[in-house]
């Protein structure tokens, strides 16, 4: 490498460096400022006390206006936490009219002054009554940090595959339990981040602070005045204070983030889960339906139609599976009822391992309807021998159980109130490897199926590659000692 190539490789990492410097440099000042014994701001100190903590602790004022900071920061922090989610839910996951203009609104906040808005949050607040009230802060509060609540967690959601809440969803779950299993783990880093990023944009806020509060002080309010008045150097010793909560609320964040992505078995696998009661879905062909003449059937079937009005035509059913096969994450499947019909293709389409209680059944009863094809599109006869794939197609009948045991349908029987710990007993053994390596096997396993060996054998190959050059040397190979070599 000539010199030349040598100091262009090393200029990032001083420019890297000099930011650092800027950024870092008022913490080199303020933290020895706070720890003086003069009168008067002096850097560096001549002597070393606590003398400003102790008047910082011992003043009521000042924590008169660090409780109300932190009263006021919470609940806009919590606040906006709650609407923020679910805005970014509703305009990420669902078709909302004008989506643009009301992501403009939301996000307004964060491009107008907040002169400008505390002046009219002002004006209102005197119009109804309520001006120096804590909830009217509050309030305002959320407002200026509900744009970073949704642009957080949209980004989030965008990243987090819809086909799994989906795939929970026909699989019998309710609307809440397939949010809480399927999306809300890999959601859950993002809200504790937009929580924390609220907490700090409200405790920081001074202007619309001072527009509303009559006769209280927040923290903000109460360093700005002592700041006006004199040049305290208590308010070094609030300022390293805070500096040290803002760390350690840092720290937290990525402490709940580590231990979601270890210690929850969903956030690496997908639990779905039918209920008592018998589960099919789809168009179930024993619905009601509507009379409708030959062109309006041949449009409701074959017309094309906007993505989001997809699940309320026939046939939504098989655009859910073709997602599915786009997935790359497990999906355990917990049977504790009767999965039959469409239920029954989910389960085989959308699962890849399945536990069952003792009660469940398992059943493809269309043909006795006048529906057939239900074997072919889940390539029934490989996955279970050709005569049992044969007998749930032509009969219609169901598996108990211990017969679908015995095909292969489910890994294991166990007793209903066994069912959900042993599912989750599952996601856990998967989720306790690398997550790239878990991708990589369910990305070889499935699309393997569809290549000749020699084929396969190069993708998983080429996989594998890739593989180490992600990883390095992490997670390490076990070396074999000098002993088990010379045996090898």
């Amino acid at each position: 490498m000539t010199p030349g190539h040598r100091t262009w490789r090393w200029l990032p990492m001083a420019y890297l460096g000099i930011v650092f410097a800027y950024l870092l440099f008022p913490l080199l000042v303020v933290v020895p400022l706070s720890f003086g014994d003069e009168d008067l701001l002096r850097f560096p100190p001549r002597a070393w006390s606590l003398r400003w903590y102790d008047a910082y602790f011992g003043d009521p004022q000042w924590m008169r206006a660090t409780a109300l900071s932190f009263q006021v920061a919470i609940s806009a922090s919590l606040l906006a936490t709650l609407c923020g989610t679910m805005a970014a839910l509703a305009l990420e996951r669902r078709r909302v009219p004008a989506a643009g203009a009301v992501r403009m609104l939301i996000t307004a906040p964060m491009i107008v002054p907040h002169i400008f808005l505390a002046v009219g949050v002002f004006v209102l607040a005197v119009r109804f009554g309520v001006a120096g009230s804590v909830v009217t802060l509050v309030c305002a509060h959320a407002t200026i940090a509900l744009p970073f609540v949704v642009l957080m967690v949209g980004a989030a959601l965008r990243q987090i595959d819809p086909t799994l809440e989906r795939a929970a969803r026909v699989l019998g779950a309710s609307p809440f339990r397939a949010f809480l299993t399927a999306t809300l783990p890999g959601l859950l880093p993002a809200i504790v981040a937009a929580a924390i990023f609220s907490f700090f944009v409200s405790f920081d806020e001074l202007i619309i602070a001072e527009f509303l509060m009559q006769g209280r002080e927040t923290l903000p309010m109460r360093i700005w005045a002592d700041l006006k008045l004199q040049l305290n150097p208590t308010v070094s010793a609030v300022s390293s204070l805070l500096i040290v909560v803002t760390l350690l609320a840092l720290g937290v964040a990525e402490w709940l983030r580590r231990r979601t992505d270890t210690h929850n078995p969903t956030s690496r696998a997908v639990l779905c889960v039918t209920r008592t009661r018998a589960f099919s879905a789809g168009d179930d062909v024993k619905s009601p339906r509507p009379e409708h003449t030959q062109a309006e059937l041949v449009k409701r079937h074959f017309g094309r139609r906007h993505a989001d009005e997809s699940l309320e035509y026939p046939g939504w059913e098989h655009e859910v599976l073709r997602l599915g096969m786009q997935r790359f994450k497990p999906i355990v499947g917990a049977v504790n009822g009767v999965a039959v019909g469409q239920g029954m293709i989910y389960l085989l389409q959308l699962t890849d391992i399945r536990v069952a209680s003792s009660s469940a059944r398992f059943g493809l009863p269309e043909i006795a309807y006048g529906m057939g094809g239900a074997g072919g599109s889940t390539r029934l006869m490989r996955q279970i021998p050709h005569v049992a794939a044969m007998w749930l197609a032509l009969t219609g009948e169901p598996f108990d159980a211990e017969t679908a045991l015995r095909y292969n349908l489910v890994n294991e029987v166990v007793a209903p109130e066994r069912l959900m710990s042993r599912a989750l007993e599952m996601a856990a053994l998967i989720a306790r490897h690398p997550p790239l390596a878990v991708r990589t096997e369910m990305e070889a396993s499935y699309r393997a199926q569809d290549l000749s060996r020699e084929h396969a054998l190069s993708y998983v190959s080429n996989l594998y590659r890739l593989q180490r050059v992600a990883f390095d040397t992490r997670p390490p190979l076990s070396k074999p000692t000098a002993g088990s070599a010379e045996n090898a």
